[in-house]
């Protein structure tokens, strides 16, 4: 697998990530649901989908409106 992300792309993973991680934490998602959630975005990436900034992002912002 080689995906190159750009220094924008690191910092929206680094914030989905915890996102994702709080959400586990806080009860909203159990632990099969956290880890689907961190597996679609890497699926996204190793094939090369630009959606998987969206699935990020959407993600993140879900999290600032809570």
């Amino acid at each position: 697998m080689a995906t190159s992300l750009n220094a924008a792309d690191r910092l929206l993973m680094d914030r989905y990530f915890d996102c994702v991680l709080l959400r586990y934490s806080e009860g909203v998602y159990n632990l099969d649901t956290a880890r689907a959630e961190l597996a679609e975005a890497f699926v996204q990436m190793t094939h090369q989908e630009p959606g998987f900034r969206t699935h990020m992002q959407a993600v993140v912002d879900a999290r600032d409106d809570a």
